[in-house]
């Protein structure tokens, strides 16, 4: 049954593979499947009354009713195309932003992406949002001249046909590793996180444990391989096939090292060692986000193949 926002969702669909480089890792008409899947999703949103009343739970904002935590619409005016967007916020709802989720034709210039950002702020502004947040493809920010931009997550991406074919890490024969039949090692990990979190002020805060159901469905759907010394769990990684808007594959659920395993290239044994365990299907990759601080885990996925695909944008 059509769905009343499919024209839109068209549109969106192709601004969106407009903007994708040339050497995207899924093939033109994948990469356009996958993208209308996900912002079908996203417009869902636009009159979906359960998300809103969850979303308000999770993160209560004073006078603020479940409808405004759903997505929104915003048409074209002047120089700024229609905008889907909806409310976000890190850490909790002490720090609100807006994500803007696509737009309908091309932002051009400080005095679009200015317009662009003035009647977001405004559509959102009992919630008091600080900042503007967006997709972009590649490492480098989009072309906005005006306002201040920041990165907020990178998503690194490589197909498994490519990284297989890479030289294998340096030193991976001293690390035991072992594909999980169970989870076992659960209460180990989140101890050892917790402590991790614990000790790490500035990114801990952001980056939460994966859940027990979470890994479970990695056993069934992908793959968990674990880091062993001397026998005592020491590490993980785990992966569960999904896409990632326009990427097709597995996505990684987690890849934690415990303290005594860390800054020795063991992840990117471990991502080697996950890479060989994983199905291929064709055109699949292996996708994950990383967050902005975590430049060990970039570099760790740069030297197994994986690169910046997206880039998630404060403005």
């Amino acid at each position: 049954m059509p769905s009343p926002h499919d024209d839109l969702r068209d549109a969106l669909v192709a601004q969106a593979l407009r903007e994708l480089p040339a050497d995207w890792p899924t093939p033109p008409g994948l990469a356009g499947r996958l993208m209308q899947a996900a912002l079908d999703e996203q417009l869902s949103r636009v009159a979906d009354q359960l998300f809103g009343h969850r979303f308000a739970r999770a993160c209560p904002v004073a006078g603020q009713p479940p409808a405004a935590y759903q997505h929104r619409i915003l048409p074209a005016v002047a120089a700024s195309p229609t905008l889907l967007a909806g409310i976000r916020f890190k850490g909790g709802p002490r720090l609100p932003f807006v994500e803007l989720m696509g737009w309908t034709g091309p932002i051009q210039g400080e005095r679009a992406w200015n317009e662009v950002r003035a009647r977001i702020l405004a559509e959102f502004a009992p919630f008091a949002p600080r900042r503007l947040r967006l997709r972009w493809p590649g490492a480098a920010p989009p072309p906005v001249s005006g306002p201040q931009v920041e990165v907020d997550l990178r998503l690194v991406a490589g197909r498994l046909e490519q990284l297989r074919q890479r030289p294998r890490p340096w030193g991976e024969e001293a690390l035991e590793v072992q594909t999980a039949t169970d989870l076992s090692f659960f209460a180990d990990y989140a101890r050892a996180h917790a402590r991790w979190r614990a000790g790490s002020p500035r990114i801990g805060p952001e980056v939460f444990p994966a859940q027990e159901e979470q890994l479970r469905r990695c056993l069934t759907e992908g793959v968990i391989v674990t880091a062993h010394v001397r026998g005592r769990w020491a590490g993980l990684m785990a992966a569960s096939r999904e896409p990632e808007r326009a990427l097709e594959g597995y996505s990684v659920q987690e890849l934690f090292l415990d303290e005594g395993l860390r800054g020795r290239r063991n992840a990117a044994i471990l991502q080697r060692r996950l890479v060989d365990r994983l199905l291929d299907h064709g055109r699949d990759c292996l996708h994950g986000t990383i967050h902005r601080s975590n430049l060990p885990s970039l570099r760790a996925a740069q030297r197994t193949g994986r690169r910046v695909v997206e880039t998630w944008w404060f403005l």
